[in-house]
């Protein structure tokens, strides 16, 4: 066990992305000032020159003006709140980002300008670099492990030793939110954080709490991975291998509006965070089904336990996912239901007290 150290750990790593396809550097070899500098400074996060023709080669149509924009705005895209920057950016990677330029006769033409290829896992940029160090104000960081996608830092991995017995999993999570508060501009593009002691493995989102820091258990999405498998393998060949990576950045990643205003907001504000429910649901395949069966299921598993306080906890939860099914239902010309009591149904749902106030 004495050998098993950060630096095996990391190594390993490299290794495995290296044999997904992906590009290999070393963070210290990249540094500003040094012959394959990538970066003018330690501040800069984003791969610049491998982001500008990224952007060149997947919109070759657009003018070299409208793309130098676009390229402004994904550079500038912070905001004072961590988590709005984030969503924005995700905006940008999903849907391209906003552009206009003059056409040959004159008028304005409006269009997106891709940062990635969802369809061709080719026709990105793919590199892994380790010790990748961030100053930010009067903070120097090294991260252990940074993941780009066309320059875009999109993931990161934390390790720490499990051979220290004063050391955890959760001390690297530790450091995650060290970076949160000391170097924020790292996780502005952030779709993947990653915690690891070598053995154990867990990954979450810039949002997520410890508890939602969760366990990968498969490679191939067919079956679980044998239980003699390391964690960290298990999660990097998983989640990181090219078009599953893809995928998961396309059309897996999700923002509560505020979980708050659900809890302890007005009706109106309640109402207004049903919208962007349903938009998640409807690109998903099938997702209006398997969406309405689901909450048919639990909505019954629920009356079955409402008086307990375990289900007494999650009842703002149930209530948001029945609002949902409710608006989605609205929408079949199948539902016997009128639009008025439809309407009425969402209401009611949205008004309903929560018994978390005043805890």
């Amino acid at each position: 066990m004495s050998s098993l150290n950060e630096s095996i750990v990391e190594d390993a790593a490299l290794e495995w992305f290296g044999e997904l396809g992906y590009s290999v550097g070393h963070g210290p070899h990249l540094a500003p000032g040094e012959p394959a500098a990538e970066r003018d400074s330690f501040s800069e996060v984003v791969l610049v020159g491998r982001l500008r023709e990224a952007i060149r080669r997947l919109n070759p149509a657009i003018p070299e003006e409208a793309r130098e924009e676009a390229l402004r705005k994904v550079l500038r895209v912070g905001t004072p709140s961590l988590t709005q920057t984030n969503r924005a950016f995700h905006r940008m990677l999903r849907d391209g980002v906003p552009v206009e330029y003059p056409r040959p006769d004159g008028s304005i033409a409006g269009d997106h300008v891709r940062l990635v290829d969802f369809g061709d896992v080719r026709a990105n940029d793919w590199l892994a670099v380790n010790q990748f160090t961030v100053i930010e104000g009067q903070h120097n960081r090294r991260p252990d492990i940074v993941v780009f996608l066309n320059g875009l830092p999109l993931g990161l991995i934390e390790l720490k030793n499990a051979a220290d017995e004063d050391t955890t999993i959760w001390s690297a999570y530790a450091q995650l939110q060290t970076y949160k508060a000391e170097i924020p501009t790292l996780l502005h593009y952030n779709a993947a954080l990653v915690v690891s002691d070598g053995l154990q493995a867990r990954m979450g989102s810039v949002t997520a709490n410890q508890e939602w820091f969760k366990v990968w258990r498969t490679i191939d999405g067919e079956g679980d991975a044998p239980k003699t498998a390391l964690e960290l393998e298990v999660l990097v060949r998983g989640v990181f291998e090219r078009q599953r990576f893809l995928d998961l950045l396309h059309h897996f990643i999700v923002f509560e509006e505020d979980p708050d205003k659900w809890i302890s907001g007005t009706p109106t504000e309640r109402l207004q965070l049903i919208p962007a429910g349903q938009e998640h649901i409807l690109e998903q395949e099938d997702g209006k089904k398997r969406w309405v069966q689901v909450v048919t299921e639990l909505s019954r598993a629920f009356a079955l336990c409402a008086a307990s306080d375990e289900a007494t906890e999650i009842r703002d939860d149930v209530s948001f996912f029945q609002a949902l099914q409710a608006a989605l239902n609205k929408q079949s010309s199948q539902n016997r239901k009128t639009p008025e009591q439809i309407n009425a149904a969402i209401r009611q749902l949205v008004r309903r007290p929560s018994p978390r106030k005043g805890r």
